[in-house]
């Protein structure tokens, strides 16, 4: 009998800024924005082979899951974070989505055991963050922050493009507790299928609507959608048996200037 070959594993964290680059078994850092933009070429950027990327300051984290999507390194299990939160492996974590540290405990908190969490994803296994509580529903939290027109047309390119998704949406409108932040580990698989549906409907809203925004925070328009998206796809894999591994977030915060 042929041994099973191990499957390959990066779990992506994507930072815009420079300086920011620990030893984190498992994971690989991928530069974004003017960052990757200053990078050696021996660096992973959200720079394309082409010498384009997707705007940074608009799409946040998505320009390097764009670019990791459509020219790989291809993995059997993808994953990404942040420079700022990382999933927690911890065996017996807290409750709650998220767990302050600092920087400096980085070396020590992670990774713990992730390998035995990787070995559970499968085709029908994914890992996301625990879902966090927005005190009111989805969407009247996004008309609270944001602009909700941006939410009701992305939803509708949605549903036209994806009509499976419709009741998930629909649930948003009664749920107050979300998939947050863009963090997932799953096989290549069902990123490919994640990417598929984010990249087509986010292009749309980005092509049709004016940028930038009234201010840099508003300008984030498409990551922040896409987390909304990300929440009904997660929804409606849900609904089809998909089983979700929930772990918390680590939130890591920065030294004090000196």
């Amino acid at each position: 009998m042929q041994p099973v070959p191990e499957r390959t594993v990066a779990i992506y964290v994507v930072s815009h800024l420079e300086g920011r680059e620990e030893e984190i078994a498992g994971h690989r850092w991928v530069y974004a924005g003017a960052a990757g933009r200053q990078r050696q070429a021996s660096h992973l950027t959200d720079v394309c082979a082409s010498g384009g990327s997707l705007e940074n300051t608009r799409w946040s984290e998505l320009s390097a899951i764009y670019k990791i999507w459509k020219e790989g390194p291809k993995t059997d299990v993808v994953g990404f974070c942040h420079y700022r939160r990382f999933f927690c492996f911890e065996e017996n974590p807290p409750a709650g989505p998220v767990i302050t540290i600092e920087r400096s405990e980085i070396a020590t908190r992670m990774p713990g055991d992730w390998q035995k969490m990787i070995s559970l994803i499968g085709p029908d296994t994914s890992v996301v963050t625990r879902e966090f509580d927005l005190g009111t529903d989805i969407v009247s939290h996004y008309a609270k922050c944001h602009n909700v027109y941006d939410y009701i047309s992305t939803m509708m390119t949605l549903v036209s493009k994806y009509p499976r998704f419709h009741k998930h949406v629909g649930e948003q409108f009664e749920s107050r507790h979300m998939h947050a932040c863009n963090m997932f580990i799953m096989t290549w698989e069902n990123f490919d299928a994640l990417c598929l549906v984010w990249f087509d409907v986010l292009q749309a809203f980005a092509k049709a609507t004016p940028w930038p925004r009234e201010n840099a925070y508003q300008s984030r328009d498409v990551s922040f959608l896409a987390e909304r998206l990300f929440d009904v796809w997660i929804r409606y894999k849900r609904s089809t048996g998909h089983s979700l591994l929930h772990l918390p977030m680590y939130f890591v915060t920065e030294p004090a200037p000196q």
